[in-house]
């Protein structure tokens, strides 16, 4: 028991490593409505115009297009997760 106590006690103690920035964080709701957007069935062509400006979203909707589009809600869910989260992770490992 005082071993457990004082396992949550150095736990509870240590700094957050994960600290997720502003950045990342904007980052991974941006990818997260463009594959929204993609798993509505908004055109490619249509999301490129939208964000012609800004090479690094464009690049976005490239790899969101290379994903199908699913039409059962739960997949289009776990698509629009998975997306966000491989590029939130991305942003994470290029600030470390």
């Amino acid at each position: 028991m005082k071993k457990t106590i004082l396992a949550l006690t150095l736990i509870a103690s240590m700094p957050a490593t994960a600290q997720v920035s502003e950045f990342c964080k904007s980052i991974a709701d941006i990818s997260e409505t463009i594959m929204e957007k993609r798993q509505e069935g908004v055109k490619m062509i249509d999301m490129l115009e939208l964000v012609k400006d800004n090479k690094a979203v464009e690049s976005m909707v490239l790899d969101a297009y290379d994903f199908p589009k699913f039409s059962v809600d739960e997949n289009k869910r776990e698509m629009v997760s998975d997306f966000s989260d491989r590029w939130l992770m991305a942003c994470i490992k290029n600030e470390a």
